[in-house]
């Protein structure tokens, strides 16, 4: 389940952009997953709530703190609610690598192409 649209990772670190930023990522989630739990237990084969996490929670980005931040308090709303919805109600956590969107283009350049041609790039996920 994908709690919130796509989020801007850079911008000012102006108090109401870093909270608007953490509770598009932080809280939603909680509290979406916590709605889905109602309609999953109720149902015969209960159901799964997937957070989304990135890859900027284990390797920030200069101009990207209020994302990163939030994005690395994600496991723990994960985790704590796993084993009080088991077994009915799973709950997991995913962090992928790049993957080949505008955002991530705009952001990282030929970063998407790398990713599906499987060839190392010159940028934030390169060992160069």
């Amino acid at each position: 389940m994908r709690a919130a649209p796509p989020t801007p990772t850079r911008g000012p670190s102006r108090p109401l952009f870093v909270e608007k930023i953490v509770a598009l990522n932080l809280p939603a989630p909680f509290h979406v997953a916590q709605a889905a739990h109602r309609v999953m237990q109720r149902e015969d084969g209960g159901g799964s709530v997937i957070n989304i996490g990135s890859v900027s929670a284990h390797t920030p980005h200069p101009g990207t703190a209020s994302y990163t931040a939030a994005k690395a308090g994600l496991p723990a709303p994960t985790r704590a609610p796993a084993p009080e919805r088991a077994p009915k109600v799973r709950v997991n956590h995913i962090t992928t690598g790049p993957i080949r969107t505008e955002s991530a283009a705009s952001g990282y350049g030929g970063c998407g192409d790398a990713a599906r041609n499987g060839r190392a790039h010159s940028g934030p996920f390169s060992s160069s």
